[in-house]
């Protein structure tokens, strides 16, 4: 029920609307109008009507690089997480703790590594033979089709660069942090062994940025 109704508020403009908070954070009703290509108004009317949803907040501001009364930005509150994808589940913490009360703290973190085997193979699988910039492009649409939020930019010859901005198992992450390192992994093994992870960051916001170098 819950991803039906998702699926169906990721086409609409509230959702745009979000999810440009979530990339660029505090923004203003021109910022948005400006990034989502919406007019004025009807970027102003649905931020009233996401801020009395409780989804988003605003403050003042003063102007950039200007001078005059501080403008309204937006931001997202904590229940703006509801309307992203998620795979953290009450039921897989309980497996998990599970796990390792009846074989050992170690379980869980064996479990979790064979599964991302399981996932390197089956992105491998799909990428196979691709060139690299058709490579990291498909790569991105499904880490999306798995929930996760990222850009992608091109770095010259020094390579891409690869920024998330909302993960799937963020509270995963939280409370088992050798997933951020099977995650780096899978950008290692995926693409290159020197990939860099250059920024972290695994409560909310959630923020991951990699570096991938060109092949030689």
């Amino acid at each position: 029920m819950r991803d039906r109704f998702l699926k169906k508020f990721q086409k609409s403009p509230k959702y745009r609307i979000l999810v440009a908070l979530k990339k660029g954070g505090s923004l203003s009703v021109g910022e948005l109008k400006t990034r989502l290509g919406l007019s004025y108004m009807g970027v102003k009317q649905h931020c009233i009507q996401l801020e009395k949803d409780g989804v988003i907040d605003h403050r003042r501001r003063a102007l950039k690089n200007r001078i005059g009364r501080p403008e309204l930005a937006y931001g997202l509150t904590s229940l703006a997480e509801n309307y992203f994808p998620s795979h953290d589940t009450p039921f897989t913490h309980e497996l998990l703790e599970s796990l390792a009360g009846l074989y050992g703290r170690s379980a869980p973190e064996k479990i979790l590594y064979t599964a991302y085997q399981k996932r390197i193979q089956s992105y491998r699988k799909r990428l196979t033979a691709l060139l690299v910039e058709e490579k990291i492009d498909q790569f991105c649409k499904l880490r999306e089709k798995d929930g996760y939020l990222l850009d992608v930019k091109g770095a010259g010859p020094d390579g891409w660069i690869v920024t998330e901005y909302h993960s799937p198992i963020g509270a995963l992450l939280s409370n088992y942090p050798i997933l951020s390192h099977f995650e780096l992994q899978l950008y290692q093994k995926l693409f290159h062994p020197q990939v860099k992870r250059t920024s972290l960051k695994t409560g909310a916001p959630y923020l991951a940025i990699f570096e991938i170098p060109c092949v030689a």
